[in-house]
């Protein structure tokens, strides 16, 4: 057992688990997509208002992304 299961609460370690992707194109997008979504749930929770969120930079990656899941 590595130390990160040990050391993580449950949820945390299924948050974990879902980022690991197969080798394929809808396994790795949607693993991408679970780490979009849990690195907004931790900037939500973790980020004061001091922090200056780069909104266009955000919506460029994500139109980007967007445009790799049709493809």
């Amino acid at each position: 057992m590595r130390r990160v299961e040990t050391g993580l609460n449950p949820s945390d370690l299924e948050n974990l688990k879902i980022t690991i992707a197969q080798y394929n194109k809808t396994s790795v997008i949607k693993a991408l997509d679970n780490c979009i979504g849990i690195y907004k749930s931790l900037r939500r929770k973790l980020y004061t208002d001091a922090v200056q969120l780069q909104t266009l930079a955000e919506k460029r990656s994500l139109d980007y992304f967007k445009e790799i899941r049709k493809a």
